[in-house]
């Protein structure tokens, strides 16, 4: 149960599809007490550890995205190429899951009628902004789910969507310093990965500056996501001097888990040791669980696509228990995940093949 990151990251056989698949479960769970309640106040965890199942996994996404991100940017030799595959990943299947949520769960979940639900400015407004991503997300359609016990909202989960692509940004501007570094003064070819620890670490003292020295920060959330997404790039370029051992993941556990009676104390020690978690469970165990690859990657329809289901459910079904509530939430989102994947996902993977041998005819190459 040991080995070098740089031993397991050229490998499809991981871990990563069931993690992924784990912390969008998560996400629907943990939402699921803030809707039926109707206060975000009501998620587990919140009190007693300081975050949620929702922002566990939230963290962990980044985290994976880096590492796998910076892998695809690397293997591509082109950032052309490398924004061309992000783009058929994230935003094809997200469309899809807009024309519907827009089109056909809007009219019928509106107060308002049909005509003046489609020509109302902020119906176009949601569609628009949550299509583009880069300027924020929209929460509202007009007059949908304002019964529900946590009124208004369409679509919670899209917020984590912006700072996503905005994370990819950051990537190619720091591929682009460095390659200019490199070439303007020589620089060592170690520029890049200097560049990810410098960011690492400075958004991570920033982070618990905010969480343990209670001094306020512009987003606390763009740092922390910052510094998910930089340690998982990180992780990658120093790959070659990361140990993933049992024996040290052990130990990250048992820290975590006596660390739990005080919450400045777990704050301090999931932080600093989520990521290594991460990559350890992601490459190091084995056997019958690595089965779930020949699934899919059923975490992203699940994602952006639970957090309407579950307003439906309760919508519809207002008087259900809220052990029920998740479990039917759980089963519709699965389907509409299923359905995402195998017909939206998945041939969007295969165009990117495609695009990859194409690519000049489609945009012009930038070198990484």
């Amino acid at each position: 149960m040991t080995a070098y990151l740089s031993e397991h990251i050229g490998s499809r056989d991981n871990n990563f599809n069931l993690i992924r698949f784990v912390a969008a479960l998560l996400v629907l769970i943990s939402h699921s007490f803030a809707l039926y309640y109707g206060t975000a106040d009501a998620e587990p965890l919140r009190d007693t550890l300081g975050l949620t199942l929702g922002t566990l996994a939230v963290d962990i996404f980044f985290i994976t995205s880096g590492l796998l991100v910076c892998a695809s940017l690397e293997s591509r030799k082109g950032l052309s190429t490398f924004a061309l595959a992000r783009t058929l990943r994230i935003y094809p299947a997200l469309i899809v899951a807009l024309v519907i949520i827009v089109g056909l769960v809007g009219p019928l979940f509106s107060t308002l009628t049909i005509t003046d639900y489609f020509t109302d400015f902020q119906t176009a407004k949601y569609f628009a902004r949550n299509s583009v991503l880069f300027l924020g997300v929209e929460h509202q359609l007009p007059g949908v789910f304002t019964n529900a016990p946590y009124s208004g909202a369409v679509n919670g989960s899209l917020w984590t969507l912006p700072y996503e692509v905005r994370m990819y940004a950051l990537l190619c501007i720091v591929t682009i310093f460095a390659g200019w570094a490199i070439t303007k003064w020589n620089a060592s070819g170690c520029a890049l990965k200097r560049v990810f620890l410098s960011i690492t670490l400075l958004s991570l003292a920033a982070l618990l500056i905010n969480r343990l020295g209670g001094v306020p920060m512009p987003s606390e959330k763009f740092i922390r996501l910052t510094f998910m997404f930089a340690s998982g790039a990180t992780a990658f370029h120093y790959r070659d001097s990361i140990h993933l051992s049992g024996k040290y993941a052990l130990l990250a556990f048992l820290a975590l888990a006596i660390s739990t009676i005080d919450l400045s104390s777990f704050t301090l020690f999931y932080t600093v040791s989520v990521t290594y978690l991460t990559l350890f469970l992601a490459y190091i165990p084995a056997g019958i669980i690595r089965r779930f690859n020949s699934v899919g990657d059923y975490s992203y329809g699940l994602y952006i696509y639970a957090f309407t289901v579950q307003q439906v459910v309760i919508v519809s079904l207002p008087d259900i228990s809220l052990t029920v509530y998740t479990m039917y939430s759980g089963a519709i989102t699965l389907l509409l995940a299923a359905a995402s994947w195998h017909f939206v996902e998945k041939p969007m993977l295969r165009f990117k093949s495609v695009g990859g041998r194409f690519r000049s005819r489609l945009l012009p190459q930038t070198s990484s």
